[in-house]
């Protein structure tokens, strides 16, 4: 491991334990009260609004828990994989990511909450904590598919196809930061909107807007598991903010806690944006050092020059380019003015090759 990823694993396996207490913690008390999940509109978590079953609630749970432990999975090293959740490459800086992520959401938090007291308490909070951590849980696929997987899939299979690189669906490091932005914005751009049009005040947009687009990042460079997975360490932390702010002494030890987490994300965005310059650096450098192609143009004697063509005296095809740019006829002799005008072609090869003549009515055509 390297050193520098020393604080970004740190405070991600602490993030991740966080996450996982709160989550089995609360677990049993929503397998028993399954049947009071229902008091809990499907679209506040589901961002569509269905007829629901105690089944639906039961798998939901499920599933989330599934992802949640394939997303811990692909934190370990496989030899090989055709994805980026399970490659070697990248699992250190996926932390710098998590931890730039927490940086920013927090400063966003701060700035939000100063206009706007309310921010981060919806009526979600208002009902039991199982509730609460169920929403919080469940809402993570659903949001990672409608807001991420999707959109950035369908745009990485355009770009794909549009540049003649499928391979990019599978493999990112074919993406260059210019299309890996564009695409993140894109993406963030359409959760917004999508926002606004489920009637959310413009402030949760705000918050929804940078929330989708550090998780597609995420999701580009690292995979779909490790977006999941940054989901559900976010909102468990959410919850979290939100129940210790009725006690102040834990509240302001989450929030030493979140702003150490930060402040290592300060770090990891200044190494980030380091090691960018260094790549652009030694590319730059690599151009500059390759040797550059030079066409090689022979050399020839006026004597080692051919024309052909045909003669007006005997009617050969091959002549020679004498000192004073006259044409001397290979088989008659006959000579040829420089400023001659004859009715067919002339074509001058200084390499020494062969071509097929060509007739004209009017002059010499030299090239």
């Amino acid at each position: 491991m390297d050193k520098k990823d020393v604080p970004g694993y740190i405070f991600g396996l602490a993030g991740i334990s966080i996450a996982i207490i709160i989550t089995l913690y609360y677990l049993p008390a929503i397998f028993k009260n399954i049947a009071k999940l229902s008091v809990l509109p499907v679209s506040d978590y589901a961002l569509l609004s269905f007829h629901t079953s105690i089944i639906f609630f039961f798998a939901v749970i499920i599933i989330s828990i599934i992802l949640v432990i394939i997303g811990l999975i692909s934190l370990l090293k496989f030899k090989k994989d055709y994805t980026t959740s399970f490659s070697t490459k990248g699992s250190g800086k996926f932390f710098w990511y998590l931890a730039i992520y927490v940086l920013v959401d927090l400063i966003l938090s701060f700035i939000i909450s100063s206009v706007y007291p309310s921010y981060g308490i919806t009526s979600v909070n208002k009902l039991p904590n199982f509730i609460q951590v169920y929403y919080y849980f469940v809402s993570v696929p659903f949001e990672s598919l409608f807001l991420s997987v999707i959109p950035i899939t369908v745009m990485m299979i355009i770009y794909g196809y549009a540049s003649r690189k499928p391979r990019i669906i599978l493999k990112s490091d074919d993406l260059n930061w210019n299309i890996v932005g564009a695409i993140s914005i894109g993406v963030a751009t359409y959760s917004a909107i999508l926002y606004l049009i489920l009637g959310e005040n413009i402030y949760y947009v705000i918050s929804a807007y940078i929330t989708t687009l550090m998780v597609s990042i995420i999701y580009i460079k690292f995979g779909l598991m490790r977006a999941v997975l940054t989901n559900y360490i976010m909102s468990m932390i959410s919850f979290l903010s939100v129940l210790a702010s009725r006690f102040p002494d834990y509240s302001l030890l989450l929030t030493v806690f979140l702003f150490a987490w930060s402040s290592v994300g300060i770090y990891y965005l200044f190494l980030e944006n380091e090691s960018r310059q260094k790549r652009i650096q030694h590319e730059r450098s690599r151009v500059q050092e390759e040797p550059r192609r030079e066409i090689q143009v022979p050399l020839l004697k006026p004597e080692d020059l051919f024309i052909r063509s045909s003669c007006p005296e005997c009617g050969g095809i091959v002549f020679h380019v004498k000192d004073n740019m006259s044409l001397e006829c290979d088989h008659c002799h006959h000579i040829i003015a420089a400023d001659d005008v004859g009715p067919f072609n002339v074509k001058v090869d200084i390499y020494g090759r062969l071509h097929d003549h060509y007739y004209s009515d009017s002059i010499y055509e030299t090239h």
